[in-house]
């Protein structure tokens, strides 16, 4: 999905946002979870919240991503998956499933300003 790309100044095209093709990237993504429900037929009565804490501080951020050569895969292609050295291994890409609810937003750190907010919910793509 080029997720990786949206993190760089150089590759991240977000000209949906802003109109303006490499002059807007994310630095960072911050995840703090409160989900509840809501009924319009019940404003007065209790309704389900469920908050996950999380730091909103993020200490450190290490890269994960692995550099894996066609020559250091080609020298344990004949043994089965479960023999070769992780090195030997050509990890799958992950993949993301958009297949709950949620909220996004984009906001300009400097400044703390919201500046798109939106919701998705794959229910109401079918």
């Amino acid at each position: 999905m080029g997720l990786k790309d949206v993190f760089s100044s150089e590759k991240a095209d977000l000209r949906g946002l802003n109109g303006i093709p490499n002059d807007l990237h994310l630095s960072d993504i911050i995840q703090v979870n409160t989900f509840s429900t809501c009924a319009e037929e019940n404003i007065g009565a209790r309704h389900h919240i469920e908050t996950y804490p999380v730091s909103a501080q993020r200490v450190g951020r290490e890269e994960t991503f692995q550099s894996v050569t066609p020559e250091s895969y080609d020298a344990y292609s004949h043994l089965p998956l479960n023999l070769r050295p992780r090195q030997g291994r050509i990890p799958d890409a992950p993949r993301l499933r958009f297949d709950r609810p949620f909220l996004y937003l984009v906001r300009h750190n400097p400044t703390g300003m919201i500046l798109y907010m939106g919701r998705f919910n794959p229910r109401l793509l079918a």
